[in-house]
């Protein structure tokens, strides 16, 4: 019998997000923690502008 139930763009999302933490749960640990320790050090703002900072040069780096 074949499934045909249609996702919600949210259960995509959910899905897709639990398959990567599965898939690269080592790096995401270490991810998670070292996020938890810097909130501990520095403002929630600056993380966040540390992070799409980061996020931005690996996306340039990508593109080359």
């Amino acid at each position: 019998m074949e499934n045909k139930k249609k996702f919600t763009e949210q259960e995509v999302y959910e899905i897709a997000t639990d398959a990567y933490k599965q898939t690269h749960k080592p790096s995401y640990l270490l991810l998670h923690r070292a996020l938890k320790s810097a909130l501990k050090r520095l403002p929630e703002e600056c993380v966040i502008y540390l992070l799409m900072q980061e996020m931005r040069s690996e996306h340039k780096t990508k593109s080359v």
